[in-house]
Formats: C-alpha cells, sequence, structure tokens
C-alpha cells in the first residue's frame, strides 16, 4: 500500500470522525429539525399548552335565607358555561373564615355546561363565617 493510500484513509477517519462529533453536538433544537426519509422520525422541542385559570372562571355562591340561622347562609358554589380549556377539570372551592381556617371544602367536575357543588349533606356555612373564597382547577 502507498502512502497516498493510508493518507486517504487517514483524513477519511478524520473527517469521519469530526462527522460524528458534530452531529453529537447538535443542540435540542438543531435535533428537533432532523427527519428520516420513510422511518422513524427523531425530534425535540417545545409547545405550548393553554391551561384553565382559575382566574377565567365566574363563581356565584349559592344562598338562601336560613329560619334556624337567622340569616343567610352559603348552601353551594356554581361556575356556569366555563372556558373550553377548564372543561373535563376538576375543581377544587375551598371557604375559609377571617383567620384562614378552611370552614368547608367543595370539589367535583367541570362540564361544559358548568358546575354546580353543593355542601355535603345539606349542610350550609353562616355567611358571616365566610371571609376568603379559594379556587383550584386540576386536570
Amino acid at each position: 500500500m502507498g502512502r497516498t493510500a493510508i493518507k486517504a484513509r487517514a483524513v477519511a477517519s478524520m473527517l469521519a470522525g469530526l462527522g460524528a462529533a458534530g452531529l453529537l453536538g447538535l443542540s435540542l433544537a438543531q435535533a428537533g429539525q432532523l427527519a428520516t426519509q420513510g422511518g422513524p422520525m427523531i425530534g425535540a422541542g417545545t409547545s405550548s399548552v393553554t391551561a384553565c385559570a382559575p382566574s377565567e372562571l365566574e363563581l356565584s355562591h349559592d344562598v338562601e335565607y336560613s329560619a334556624d340561622a337567622k340569616g343567610y347562609v352559603l348552601v353551594g358554589v356554581g361556575v356556569a358555561t366555563p372556558p373550553l380549556d377548564c372543561v373535563g377539570s376538576t375543581l377544587r372551592v375551598s371557604l375559609a373564615d377571617a383567620t384562614g381556617a378552611r370552614i368547608a371544602e367543595l370539589t367535583g367536575p367541570l362540564a361544559a355546561s358548568g358546575a354546580s357543588l353543593t355542601l355535603a349533606d345539606g349542610g350550609s356555612v353562616s355567611l358571616d363565617d365566610v371571609a376568603t373564597t379559594a379556587v383550584v382547577v386540576t386536570g
């Protein structure tokens, strides 16, 4: 084998090594642009998804007069027509007093038609006791 053949092999090996190192050094953004012809695809990247924000919900308090309590009581909460990105989620509403102690919690699904959550066992909470309402949407 002549010197020219050895040099050519050395140069080809060096170029192949550089090509592999360059391919391995791709960033995720560059790798996401790679595709193969007719085979499985490999990619990477980011995408945005919409999430339901509790601030998008119009929460109503279901209130009625109680002769026993001699005043108005809260018996449930409702949401009418939530945004589409909220449909199928779970709604959790916590009612707390002025000290921040939880008085009651209501949980239920958010359907396209909305949600109507009532206190367990026909319970009620005096409106005078409710200082804050916290809303959490999951799922």
